[in-house]
């Protein structure tokens, strides 16, 4: 199925009225300059085409899902142009069946509430794909999947059998990795989807949040980390598969 080809089916029975802001989106980028705009919506095409071509009988489910909800109006009229906004500004073909598998779970769990749409989503373009792997490999929850923990832990014999220039070659490589880890941590920890264990347990129990061994450095680990409550909901919410309660 086609991008537009979604659009039409989502739209066949509303009024020409009620269609006018996604088809505004849709065909608007193509009017933004003579040359610039028709290129840049056709390359935008071309990639929204592809994800799509993947993903024919979700959006198939999804629209009849659509069609059978409550809100089935609201649905269409004012949250798909938020979708399709999405879609339309992610750069990352990877990333537009994540939107869509959180577009299929605020259809399954009749979430209407825009705000909170937009929390969601507003996060998920904070993060390239990158990110996202990043943080279902260390931090999805254990009861998530049956998969096994997938985390590498360093092998001492790694070192075994290595000329000088070699060791420091490995060495500089694990800090450079290290400083990425610490990178991708920080930024979901700015983004409220991980938090330090130790600063959690500390503002639980009303102890201070400040020791005199504060000031003195501690070697960075992912395990130091956990997932939030919203890091947990997020996953939820954009997961083609929903195996957790969301009042967990």
């Amino acid at each position: 199925m086609k991008f537009e080809e979604f659009v039409d089916q989502m739209y066949s029975e509303l009024p020409e009225k009620a269609q006018e802001p996604v088809r505004i989106l849709v065909d608007g980028t193509a009017t933004l300059a003579p040359v610039l705009g028709k290129y840049y919506h056709q390359y935008q095409h071309r990639k929204i085409d592809r994800a799509f071509k993947e993903m024919g009988p979700k959006l198939e489910k999804i629209a009849s899902k659509i069609e059978n909800s409550e809100e089935t109006e609201l649905f269409k009229e004012e949250i798909f142009p938020v979708i399709v906004s999405k879609i339309l500004n992610e750069p990352q073909e990877e990333k537009i069946k994540v939107i869509i598998d959180g577009f299929e779970h605020l259809v399954d769990k009749n979430i209407t509430d825009l705000d909170t749409i937009f929390h969601y989503y507003d996060v998920l373009e904070e993060l390239r794909l990158a990110d996202i792997v990043f943080l279902i490999k260390n931090y999805k929850p254990i009861d998530y999947s049956k998969a096994t923990l997938n985390i590498r832990l360093e092998d001492p014999a790694e070192m075994y059998g290595l000329s000088q220039s070699e060791r420091r070659e490995l060495q500089e490589r694990r800090a450079e990795r290290k400083d990425v880890e610490r990178y991708l941590v920080n930024k979901l920890e700015r983004l409220g989807l991980v938090t330090e264990k130790n600063d959690d347990y500390r503002k639980s129990y009303g102890e201070p949040t400040k020791s005199p061994f504060d000031n003195i450095p501690k070697s960075f680990s992912l395990l130091d980390y956990e997932l939030t409550p919203f890091g947990k909901r997020f996953i939820i919410f954009f997961s083609s598969i929903d195996t957790i309660s969301d009042n967990e």
